[in-house]
């Protein structure tokens, strides 16, 4: 009776301490293996719940590692609990949709490429539906936003050249022979060349900066072969 009792009070090492010395007096008691039983189920029942409780916690405050460690140690204890299954299942898409919305707001010099432009487009789309954002990942999707933007706005670039060699501007095109001519160029990273007869071909790998409007790089072919 008294196990039972601290039972309810959740003190459960004292619980355990009580049907241990019930169990000295009677070794064979069918009751104190069944209190030994519901002592094991309660004492799981409120770790689950305690564990629930701090995962909802993490959720809130989105620590979605934090929120996916619990989880686990939920299932641990018990697998079949469908409601932490699914739970489970969202924190680890919401920490999938972080990490890659770190990872498209890192690269800022790569987006000039079509693909990855597009596939982090896709990604802002995928995270504006969300309902009950939180302001961590608010701040992400509009940082983002604010990225692509700038990727998505091309850039005046003027190259000079000697008149003699043949530009080619690495997924732009062929540029031809000229002395001056002006590009335009979504910013990132782009790798000009120059060939001309008789001469070594040059080439140069320039940065193109959303925040600059006067862009100047040179492309020509100096070294005889």
């Amino acid at each position: 009776s008294l196990g039972y009792r601290l039972i309810k009070e959740s003190k459960f090492v004292e619980a355990l301490s009580a049907f241990e010395q019930a169990a000295a007096l009677q070794p064979d008691s069918l009751q104190v293996a069944q209190a030994l039983e519901e002592l094991g189920i309660q004492e799981r029942m409120a770790k689950i719940k305690a564990l629930k409780y701090e995962a909802l916690i993490s959720e809130v405050n989105e620590r979605w590692t934090s929120a996916k460690e619990l989880y686990e140690n939920i299932l641990e204890l018990d697998p079949n609990i469908s409601e932490i299954q699914d739970n489970l299942i969202r924190v680890n898409q919401r920490i999938k949709l972080e990490n890659n919305l770190v990872y498209y707001s890192s690269i800022t010099d790569k987006l000039n490429d079509d693909k990855l432009y597009n596939q982090a487009l896709k990604l802002l789309d995928a995270a504006d539906v969300i309902v009950n954002k939180g302001p961590s990942l608010e701040k992400q999707i509009a940082d983002l936003r604010k990225i692509l933007s700038i990727a998505a706005t091309p850039v005046p670039v003027t190259i000079f050249s000697d008149e003699m060699t043949e530009v080619v501007i690495y997924k732009i095109g062929n540029l031809g022979v000229f002395k001056q001519s002006i590009v335009s160029l979504r910013p990132g990273v782009y790798i000009a060349t120059g060939s001309r007869t008789g001469y070594r071909d040059s080439q140069i790998r320039f940065k193109v900066s959303g925040n600059t409007t006067n862009q100047i790089i040179r492309v020509e072919c100096k070294e005889r072969i």
